[in-house]
């Protein structure tokens, strides 16, 4: 029996012809195999069951692809290491079950209760009749709109892992603010055109009683009592400290301060001409 060198193919590195179940296979050299019919029946029947022609189109040697064989010798410590490696867990980085299905599952119930809201009818109701006039209990119906949409998550998602869970929650929470942002805008809308007229008709007033005396002060008075009462109104129907009045109310001052330039310039025309 020949008792040349042997190599093995590592179970983890597939043969280039491209079999991946195959779990090695031990040849001997060219020359001991091409002196043996026995063997080169058996290498040959090797090459074809495992590959045949190779991947660049040439037919294997009858020892194989030594490019992905190792020795005999080493392939106890060699598997002796990919073991170990599984075990510590070193490369596969795998988070522990409980978590990838806390992960994907909380997610997805989100995303599903994220587009309920978006067909909710009490939602849709409330963005249309917002967009037309100022909605009665905005603030109380707009909670419970929301309150709702988490409830609903909370429920399905209540056997998952809770850290997982509340992280899912707060970005469904975001989430549902997004969605619920633009019949604020709306309302938001509706407390500019309300201040602004409370201002033009307190300014009204005051410049049809007003002297000269006073009536800078007393019309500084008026557009920061409209700005309060902006200020106020924009809080009583926000539900969210994300949702920012900023812009609106930059908009609202901005309209102010022209309404009153053009009451003063009016105001010192018919003075003067007086």
């Amino acid at each position: 029996m020949y008792k040349g060198k042997a190599y093995v193919f590592c179970p983890l590195q597939p043969h280039r012809g491209g079999d991946e179940n195959f779990h090695g296979v031990c040849v001997s050299t060219r020359n001991a195999a091409a002196s043996s019919p026995i063997l080169r029946y058996r290498a040959f029947h090797d090459c074809h069951r495992h590959g045949g022609i190779g991947q660049q189109g040439k037919r294997p040697s009858l020892a194989g692809d030594r490019r992905d064989a190792q020795p005999a010798s080493g392939f106890a410590l060699r598997a002796e290491q990919i073991w170990k490696t599984t075990k510590q867990n070193k490369d596969l980085d795998l988070p522990a079950m409980e978590v990838m299905a806390a992960t994907i599952r909380c997610a997805q119930i989100a995303k599903e209760t994220l587009s309920r809201l978006n067909s909710d009818k009490t939602w849709l109701a409330l963005r249309k009749d917002v967009q037309a006039r100022p909605a009665p209990k905005f603030r109380k119906s707009i909670t419970s709109i929301l309150e709702n949409t988490l409830s609903q998550y909370d429920m399905e998602a209540i056997h998952f892992k809770e850290s997982i869970r509340d992280d899912k929650r707060k970005e469904l929470e975001t989430e549902a603010l997004q969605v619920l942002y633009p019949a604020y805008a709306a309302m938001l809308r509706h407390l500019c055109s309300r201040a602004l007229k409370f201002f033009k008709t307190k300014l009204i007033k005051k410049v049809k009683r007003a002297t000269r005396v006073g009536f800078e002060a007393s019309i500084d008075s008026t557009v920061q009592y409209a700005m309060d009462k902006f200020e106020k109104e924009s809080r009583d129907v926000s539900v969210s400290k994300e949702w920012f009045a900023s812009a609106a109310r930059e908009n609202l001052f901005s309209e102010i301060e022209t309404t009153k330039y053009k009451a003063k310039t009016k105001f010192y025309e018919v003075i003067s001409f007086h």
